[in-house]
């Protein structure tokens, strides 16, 4: 008979190592760090700064380490959600910043969210993960009924822990400027390594036959690049419409193909939309699913991303197949190794009150506040979730997804909330993304342009900027 996963506190702290100092990464450690007698924290980034994707670089491909670049930001880019929306639970943006920030507002958010929380202290910058291997624990304890020990949470504490793990973490790490390779151990790992990096690459016959330049959005930067350019943006999702807006007041003639419908978004006439691209001729002419022919300049592939974890080794129980990651249990916890837990894997989602729920939801695990189930339940209820998505009709890459619609995001949100015993989202909030996701799908090239305001804990106004 499964039991719940319970162990005996036997030592002092619990070392939990942070993967990423982006939004996610800062997050954890903002709600680690409350607890510093029960755990300690160390972050890993690659990079010399905090902010992960929000950091924006001219570079692309490899970075001056010849590690591949990890931000997607591009010139001119504004948050796609409101301020109100988009900042942490307990930390708001102050009032100057733009309803729809600019990338330097998000990033000095994040610096400022840093500094709040005294959280420079935790990160090792310039620090790349290359390993994160299991190892069994060789501690001396004295565990319960089925129970494996693990590290404790508190001084003195005769309390149990909230799920069993018979192993610990022994993880490799590089200096990027040195070279130089150490090895730490942790008792609990927080993968924030984002999912906004490792381009999907859909596979177009013929492709290899176009002449001129294709690109992924991952390594798109200025629109002023497709001057005077016929351009084909290849996928109609929120990036792909924002880089198309963005690139027709460049180019002479912009097209937007999609996969299985026109995008919702009610588009200007002067962006073209084409289903999906049926081959690419020898001589670089692009044919369309309706029989449609078009020669462009460049191609831009707005194809989403996969995820990646390359620092996890098989022996993690991790896998990732067709941006599928399992098993999961409720898209946080390794079902097999539930000291691990990965942050962020659900799209599309109000981002960082998202993964602020998640973080809280899984400190009061880690916090012996809650327990989880079996192993073996876990699992089963990662294939079981599987298995419903795609008999409601949903593609085997959208094993993380959760539709955008009111509903079912408040339906998402509330119950992470109520799995870490966190203050739900105002209702003020829900019925300000409701009127947000109308404007947006009214006119998305003017929606950034209108300006919320949260009066009253029940009331909220909007006004229309002129541009």
């Amino acid at each position: 008979v499964p039991t719940q996963h319970s162990a005996l506190i036997v030592s002092n702290m619990l070392k939990v190592a942070i993967i990423g100092a982006g939004a996610s990464g800062l997050c954890c450690a903002r709600r680690f760090s409350k607890f510093p007698d029960e755990f300690s924290i160390q972050v890993y980034e690659q990079t010399p700064t905090i902010g992960g994707t929000w950091v924006y670089t001219d570079r692309t491909g490899a970075d001056e380490h010849g590690l591949p670049v990890h931000t997607s930001m591009y010139k001119d880019l504004r948050a796609n959600i409101p301020k109100q929306l988009m900042a942490f639970l307990d930390f708001p943006f102050l009032a100057d910043v733009p309803c729809y920030p600019f990338q330097p507002d998000v990033l000095r958010y994040l610096q400022q969210y840093t500094e709040h929380h005294n959280l420079g202290k935790f990160i090792r910058f310039n620090t790349l993960v290359e390993k994160v291997v299991p190892l069994p624990r060789t501690v001396e304890c004295h565990p319960s009924k089925d129970a494996a020990c693990v590290h404790a949470h508190a001084k003195g504490s005769n309390a149990q822990y909230s799920f069993n793990d018979t192993v610990k973490w022994q993880i490799t790490v590089r200096n990027v400027l040195s070279g130089d390779c150490t090895v730490d151990d942790a008792d609990l790992i927080l993968v924030c390594n984002g999912k906004y990096f490792k381009p999907c690459v859909s596979d177009v016959k013929g492709l290899q036959n176009f002449p001129g330049p294709i690109i992924h959005s991952h390594s798109y930067r200025d629109a002023s690049l497709y001057k005077n350019q016929d351009v084909l943006v290849v996928g109609s999702g929120f990036s792909g419409v924002d880089i198309a807006l963005q690139i027709v007041d460049h180019a002479r003639k912009v097209y937007m193909c999609y996969h299985h419908k026109p995008s919702a978004i009610n588009l200007p006439s002067s962006i073209e939309q084409l289903p999906a691209i049926k081959n690419i001729d020898t001589d670089g002419t692009i044919c369309f699913a309706n029989h449609e022919q078009r020669q462009v300049d460049s191609i831009i592939l707005c194809t989403g991303y996969d995820y990646e974890f390359p620092f996890l080794t098989p022996e993690s129980g991790i896998t990732v197949c067709n941006k599928r990651v399992a098993p999961l249990y409720k898209h946080t916890f390794n079902a097999v190794h539930p000291s691990l837990a990965l942050i962020g894997m659900n799209f599309p989602s109000i981002a960082w009150p998202y993964v602020d729920f998640q973080a809280q939801w899984v400190l009061s695990v880690w916090a012996g506040k809650k327990q989880l189930p079996s192993s073996e339940e876990m699992i089963k209820y990662s294939d079981d979730d599987y298995r419903k998505r795609l008999q409601n009709g949903l593609s085997p890459r959208q094993a993380h997804y959760i539709a955008l619609s009111v509903p079912v995001q408040r339906e998402f949100m509330a119950e992470l909330a109520e799995l870490g015993d966190a203050e739900p989202f105002e209702p003020v909030l829900w019925e300000l993304l409701d009127d947000v996701l109308e404007e947006l799908f009214h006119d998305f090239s003017a929606y950034k342009e209108i300006v919320y305001c949260i009066v009253a804990k029940d009331k909220w106004t909007k006004t229309k900027t002129q541009r």
